[in-house]
């Protein structure tokens, strides 16, 4: 269990009615999931306190040993439920909004708009069932995973923040997975990470890794809270500990888009990037951005140099040989 927060748990339990024998654990967790699942198909509605969730897709896409390429992300927003329950409710009685996709990257679809490239993407099927199937075969055919790194969790509440996530239980599976002697030459791809911004990793007053908004952080949290070793390597340099006396190095590490990532001596390849999301803060100020307009497209408009270079990320990384991003690393 990871980031346990027993006061969530209890509120959601007495909401349901749940019996509280034992103490917070994976295990309750579960029960309490499952447990939820009943008073949501008879209240149609979600309850005021939110109650643990199972991750929605991780089945419906498992993962292939034979794969080298991963998408990582979290855990998908509570969005959607309303594919499992009909005419859902929050316990205020407002609808809950159903993704455009009922799969991940569902809400807004930007993430498979890049990476697909704009004249696939648009010519999806618009039944967003078989814009699901046709994604899912996309993936299959150029051999990409894609694994949320966590299995169950409870929130705090009913939003998308991943730091609004505790009572976390891993995907052991891709963990088991990425560690695999059998499995060389892994690239992660990360949709967020403090290297990719100008201010580097940083640390809380307890002393633990503080990955505030990026996926890239929170894996590397949730790994070192579930007991294993991590290091990262920048242009070939020393491996530097993810730990609190590295604070300051890991706080200078900033503008750099691949690296290496060693999980107890395993060494991982990594792309941590731009957020596919429209809401892209400063891109236009990021030093990686910077080199890519400077050589890709100097001379265009601020918005088709966003876009060109989120899809140039996505393609190279995950379609193309990921070594070709190096340039972006340096000035």
């Amino acid at each position: 269990m990871i980031k346990p927060n027993q006061t969530i748990f209890v509120n959601s339990a007495n909401e349901l009615n749940f019996s509280q024998e034992n103490d917070l654990s994976e295990k309750s967790i579960i029960e309490l999931y499952n447990h939820s699942i009943h008073f949501v198909n008879l209240e149609k509605k979600l309850p005021c306190n939110p109650a643990p969730e199972k991750h929605p897709y991780k089945e419906i896409l498992p993962l292939d040993d034979s794969f080298q390429k991963f998408i990582i992300g979290t855990f998908p927003p509570h969005t959607y439920q309303t594919d499992l329950f009909k005419d859902l409710k929050y316990c205020s009685g407002r609808k809950v909004s159903k993704p455009k996709l009922p799969f991940y990257h569902g809400n807004r679809e930007m993430l498979w708009y890049y990476l697909l490239g704009e004249e696939l993407f648009n010519s999806l099927p618009t039944d967003r069932i078989q814009r699901k199937i046709q994604i899912i075969d996309f993936l299959k055919v150029r051999e990409i995973n894609y694994a949320d790194i966590i299995d169950f969790c409870q929130r705090q509440e009913y939003n998308a923040n991943d730091s609004n996530l505790y009572n976390i239980v891993l995907n052991q599976d891709l963990l088991k997975l990425i560690n695999s002697s059998n499995n060389e030459n892994i690239l992660l791809v990360f949709n967020t990470g403090s290297f990719f911004t100008s201010s580097g990793m940083s640390f809380n007053r307890e002393q633990k890794l503080n990955p505030k908004t990026f996926v890239f952080d929170l894996f590397l949290y949730l790994l070192i809270e579930d007991g294993r070793k991590a290091e990262v390597q920048i242009l070939n340099g020393e491996r530097i500990s993810i730990e609190y006396s590295n604070r300051q190095k890991l706080k200078n590490i900033n503008n750099i888009l691949s690296f290496n990532l060693f999980i107890d001596g395993k060494k991982i390849s990594v792309v941590s990037g731009p957020s596919p999301a429209n809401g892209d803060g400063k891109l236009q100020e990021n030093q990686i951005f910077k080199r890519f307009i400077k050589k890709k497209c100097p001379n265009k408009s601020l918005g088709f140099q966003k876009k060109e270079f989120k899809r140039f990320v996505y393609q190279t990384a995950l379609l193309g040989d990921f070594q070709d991003l190096g340039f972006l690393n340096k000035d």
